[in-house]
């Protein structure tokens, strides 16, 4: 068979790229390297002494985790994926003869930016690298919240509600039973939604009406209810600006999402929910409920994407504090994917 030219083996690798994985235009139409002092101040270490491996560089095993978070993978799985996928290889940017870092390595690196809360930086980071890009963000903003399922626990009933009291089985604490309570998650939580159950956390998000980029999130149990995490959600620096609009399902009455929009300027706009025994919503209240319900459609927007775009389906993380980083990954991203969207509308000049 006659060897194809050098050129023609460019142009495959470019078509893998862009064709093969979600993010890989991500590796030419964005800038990961700014990012790169907001990590080096994640996970810089005092040497030891001379001598030893130099570490890998930060920019790069960030790119890591993105391929991770994408695929679902497992660090074992990541490290493998690394030197069998030519597209990965070139996504960040390795020749065939670089060191790759293995399982351990990249589990360490994302428990560094996972303890130095790193990540909600970087979110923030990359919502002023846009804003000085030139995106300009509406009078409106949409509140919305998605269950990311984990792994269920095998636990007895006992267990369980020791779990649900923030207490630790003894059994679990045993020598024996070291590795067996690695594997619990004694954060997450059971939740009913249409009739079905779902184990794992919350990923609570606020979104600009216009742009469709999420400006703030927070992480929770599955079983916090959606208007408890409002406060987290509306940003306290926005008050006395101009007055703006909150669109919001039906699970967003109560007394905490009124003063949590008073204290904020925030005027509530929520949809009306019809109860079992009381009289059936007017006219006017199914009038109201459309006007709300269409510029509110636009959050679904934002996690069918996480889930066509990235892949992203399921949690693969034990505890809160790593839930929330890699939720945190898994907003920024959406952030920069949509970014690009963005750019290619000219509503944005690019980001350094």
């Amino acid at each position: 068979m006659k060897q194809g030219s050098i050129y023609e083996q460019m142009r495959r690798s470019d078509k893998l790229i862009k064709f093969s994985d979600p993010l890989g235009e991500l590796n030419t139409r964005t800038n990961i390297e700014a990012f790169r002092k907001r990590l080096e101040s994640a996970v810089r270490k005092e040497a030891k002494g001379p001598g030893g491996r130099p570490p890998f560089d930060v920019v790069l095993m960030f790119k890591v985790l993105i391929v991770g978070v994408m695929h679902q993978l497992s660090d074992d799985q990541l490290e493998l994926r690394i030197y069998d996928s030519h597209f990965v290889q070139k996504f960040l940017q390795l020749d065939s003869d670089d060191r790759i870092p293995d399982a351990k390595t990249i589990w360490a690196f994302r428990q560094s930016l996972t303890q130095s809360g790193v990540i909600d930086q970087l979110f923030a980071d990359f919502d002023s690298m846009l804003t000085r890009s030139g995106v300009t963000y509406s009078k409106g903003i949409i509140v919305d919240a998605k269950i990311i399922e984990i792994p269920k626990q095998r636990n007895t009933r006992e267990e369980n509600v020791k779990v649900k009291n923030g207490e630790v089985p003894e059994e679990w604490k045993t020598p024996e039973n070291e590795n067996k309570l690695r594997q619990k998650d004694v954060d997450a939580r059971w939740t009913t939604k249409a009739k079905r159950s779902y184990y794992g956390y919350k990923n609570h998000i606020k979104i600009d009406k216009k742009t469709k980029l999420i400006r703030s999130f927070a992480v929770t149990p599955a079983s916090t209810h959606d208007s408890l995490a409002i406060r987290s959600l509306l940003d306290p620096t926005d008050k006395g600006r101009s007055p703006r609009s909150m669109y919001a399902d039906s699970g967003y009455y109560g007394i905490a999402v009124e003063e949590a929009c008073s204290d904020n300027d925030v005027t509530p706009r929520v949809v009306f929910r019809h109860r079992r025994g009381k009289k059936p919503l007017t006219q006017a209240q199914k009038k109201r409920n459309l006007s709300i319900s269409k510029p509110r459609a636009r959050v679904e927007h934002v996690f069918g994407a996480m889930v066509n775009d990235l892949k992203f389906q399921k949690l693969r993380s034990i505890g809160l504090a790593r839930a929330h980083a890699q939720l945190g990954m898994i907003n920024l991203l959406t952030n920069m994917k949509r970014a690009l969207v963005l750019k290619d509308r000219t509503l944005l000049i690019g980001w350094t």
